[in-house]
């Protein structure tokens, strides 16, 4: 019901769909509905058939039949974080990975029509500020975030073994989403829309390792090659678009293979200046 567990529905027909943490060995795959998040670990090992709408049609990561999910946002759903304790650790991260290996994977994908309620639903918008960890620093006053936003909102862990401390000692959001570094299937890759504005507070990761020393393990990295072959590595990509109209925002930091952006809309990205990890170079190929 409204406010319970922090859902946005106002209108009393329907509800909130209410998510706990733990394995899923289906996938969550929400479309006409309105979910929120209890904190905690989202193992997901289910996938779901989520189509390949505006993947890249070319180059090295190129898709060819369906694509899959584990956490798949259809048409007319909405995704907020949820206000119960869950495991008290102040927001939830998505670990995607698979028990039967290449041509199984999936990722997070929202839609284009995601981000909206379904029809009839009204829904009251989320307060941004909640967006910072209690005594973290907010985000950067040149994203220009607004006051309150109407689209989906997934908020990472505060504290906990996937919450983070920046140089100054203060809490900030940790790891959102995680794909297993075994994830080298074109067809398994996360794919973002931002169809009604979006807010992504945390880091994601999406790298491709391809493990000579066996499943799962994510060492021993196979090098990449162009173009990538069975067992090469560096194959992961991920989608980030925004439709027409809304502003997405991401605040945290990206890991990814590579990237790809599109669409009528604009995305706003703020990295944690703060914290500082020692790299010996950072490359971007358009």
């Amino acid at each position: 019901a409204y406010g319970r567990n922090g859902c946005p529905v106002t209108n009393g027909s329907v509800g909130c769909s209410e998510y706990a943490p733990g394995l899923y060995t289906s996938p969550i795959n929400l479309s006409n509905a309105v979910a929120i998040f209890d904190p905690g670990v989202y193992y997901i090992t289910g996938t779901t058939s989520s189509g390949c709408a505006n993947m890249p049609n070319s180059g090295c990561f190129k898709p060819s039949g369906g694509c899959r999910s584990g956490l798949y946002l259809g048409s007319n759903s909405l995704v907020r974080p949820s206000t119960a304790t869950g495991d008290g650790n102040g927001g939830v991260m998505f670990y995607f990975t698979s028990d039967s290996g290449v041509g199984t994977y999936g990722s997070v994908s929202a839609g284009s029509n995601a981000g909206k309620p379904p029809g009839g639903v009204t829904v009251t918008d989320f307060s941004t500020p909640l967006a910072t960890c209690p005594g973290g620093t907010g985000p950067d006053a040149a994203l220009n975030l607004p006051p309150t936003l109407s689209g989906n909102v997934l908020l990472a862990p505060c504290t906990g073994p996937y919450g983070v401390a920046d140089t100054g000692g203060l809490a900030a959001r940790g790891m959102l989403f995680w794909d297993d570094r075994d994830n080298g299937d074109l067809n398994g890759q996360p794919a973002m829309q931002g169809g009604s504005g979006m807010l992504l507070a945390g880091a994601m990761y999406f790298h491709n390792c391809a493990s000579k020393d066996g499943a799962h393990l994510g060492t021993n990295c196979s090098p990449a090659t162009n173009p990538p072959t069975a067992s090469s590595g560096y194959k992961a990509f991920f989608q980030l678009q925004g439709g027409s109209g809304p502003t997405s925002y991401v605040f945290g930091s990206l890991i990814t293979d590579a990237l790809a952006t599109g669409g009528g809309g604009t995305f706003k990205m703020a990295i944690n200046k703060r914290t500082y990890f020692p790299i010996l170079k950072a490359t971007m190929v358009q």
